[in-house]
């Protein structure tokens, strides 16, 4: 069901959404950035405010009250994930370690210790880990209790934390079997006590990852390149020549998604296809998440949502904005 106008002025006017999770009880939320032409989107990054955007739909919301929204000032980048464990929420921080949960009745975390840089957070078995500069990675066991995994982890000093090494995703198909990386071919694999280095095929800048339900990961790299494997062995299965790498990979039924601000892309038997997909669907690329039921691709133009082989229209951001002005 499509937002409407007047939900549309109360939660995305004067904002573009840059992230989107959906629960697994089927609330879908929007992270959304503050439009601004006065600042810098690079050096004046806490300047813009941020929203999480809340959409609950006809099977689990109020017909009259379907949207909800939190606004914050002085946030660095932020990322969402949605979790199950210890309780079903939403959790979103920001690079330096704020963390905010909706859902089950906690209280909001206080900040990450050791004040990493944070790049990723991802739900694995149900627990939300972060991923971050410098090789970080926690684990929230519960409110305020997050815990560091650095066992067997080799700190790259800044230089090349800057250009070869460090962690831009995680995913694991178990707590003993997570997958990092990110930088220059600069993957890891830990066995939930330790570390290791994975000799990994390629120096190509890695973007993505996807622990796919057929038993192989799947890393994004530079241009839209894409790698599959597991453990030690690893091969290139699509070279790419796209001017994006995939943002984000997520596993939908039988197949790996992927996303860029300029498209979706499917992974089927070993080929990267461009998903066949209405325009209007199309336009909405960027970021992506999805549970067993829905998926939900969301970006500067608007949602899109895919249930029983379905597409609707959540937000169509032209139609929003332009229709603002008119009133």
């Amino acid at each position: 069901m499509k937002i409407t106008q007047t939900d549309y002025n109360k939660m995305f006017k004067g904002y573009y959404i840059n992230g989107v999770a959906v629960k697994d009880n089927g609330p879908i939320c929007f992270l959304a950035k503050e439009i601004r032409d006065d600042l810098d989107p690079v050096f004046d990054e806490t300047w813009y405010k941020k929203r999480l955007v809340a959409y609950y739909n006809e099977e689990n919301g109020d017909e009259n009250e379907q949207w909800g929204r939190v606004t914050w000032s002085g946030l660095n980048r932020l990322c969402i994930a949605t979790i199950t464990r210890p309780l079903s929420q939403v959790i979103v921080t920001d690079m330096n370690g704020f963390v905010y949960t909706n859902g089950g009745g906690s209280k909001d975390d206080d900040r990450i210790p050791d004040r990493p840089v944070i790049t990723n957070i991802r739900s694995i078995c149900g627990y939300a880990y972060v991923a971050g500069n410098f090789r970080y990675v926690a684990k929230r066991n519960d409110t305020n209790k997050w815990q560091e995994l650095n066992n067997g982890i080799k700190i790259p000093n800044l230089k090349e934390a800057t250009s070869t090494a460090g962690f831009k995703f995680i995913d694991g198909f178990s707590e003993t079997e997570i997958y990092a990386g990110g930088g220059r071919g600069d993957l890891w694999q830990f066995n939930g006590e330790k570390w290791r280095q994975v000799p990994f095929p390629s120096n190509m800048l890695l973007s993505a990852i996807c622990c796919g339900q057929d038993g192989f990961v799947y890393i994004g790299a530079q241009s839209g390149t894409v790698f599959k494997g597991r453990n030690d062995e690893w091969r290139m299965i699509h070279r790419g020549d796209l001017s994006l790498p995939f943002g984000q990979m997520v596993w939908y039924q039988d197949r790996v998604w992927a996303t860029s601000d300029y498209g979706v892309w499917q992974i089927v038997d070993d080929e990267v296809i461009k998903a066949d997909l209405p325009t209007e669907v199309m336009v909405c690329a960027g970021y992506i998440d999805c549970n067993d039921k829905t998926l939900v691709i969301a970006g500067v133009n608007g949602a899109a949502r895919l249930e029983n082989g379905e597409w609707d229209i959540l937000i169509d951001c032209f139609e929003g904005e332009e229709n603002s002005e008119n009133q």
